[in-house]
């Protein structure tokens, strides 16, 4: 079985290749700084009210590369509504 991931298959139209960050430059961007990011993933991990998915989230963007941490966030926006240690509805 071939693995998507695996090099011999090619982008096609309906599977086209990942973004780059040059593909990003227009998109709408996520306004947090990266003490609010750390506050809103402690808040996930230690708070006790998220969920397996969220952590999960919580610990992939403390591990991610700017790019894709700026990706998760705009992917999953409610996770900042809900969490973040200011605006969050659970605060």
């Amino acid at each position: 079985m071939i693995s998507e991931f695996s090099g011999s298959r090619r982008p096609t139209p309906d599977r086209p290749t990942p973004l780059s960050s040059a593909d990003l430059d227009d998109k709408p961007r996520v306004s947090i700084t990266d003490e609010e990011i750390f506050q809103l993933t402690k808040v996930i991990l230690e708070g006790g009210k998220a969920g397996n998915f969220e952590r999960s989230l919580a610990h992939a963007i403390r591990c991610a590369d700017p790019l894709n941490k700026r990706l998760l966030l705009e992917a999953f926006p409610r996770l900042v509504e809900k969490f973040h240690p200011i605006y969050g509805y659970l605060k």
